[in-house]
């Protein structure tokens, strides 16, 4: 069965995106989908896991 996580956006740390570190700790291969990712804002909570951005992410001032 493969698996996938979906979260609308990684730029905060607050309790959504603890559930999604529980579900990423039940799946650990499984890939996290999310809109835009900051790491320096999300801490190390989700480090050296596989996240797949949109292209959004690229675009300029898009996580401000």
């Amino acid at each position: 069965m493969k698996v996938a996580l979906v979260h609308d956006y990684l730029i905060q740390d607050g309790g959504a995106e603890r559930v999604l570190h529980v579900l990423q700790d039940m799946w650990p291969e499984a890939p996290i989908y999310t809109l835009f990712y900051d790491k320096d804002r999300i801490g190390n909570q989700f480090n050296g896991k596989d996240i797949r951005t949109s292209f959004l992410q690229t675009w300029p001032g898009a996580l401000k």
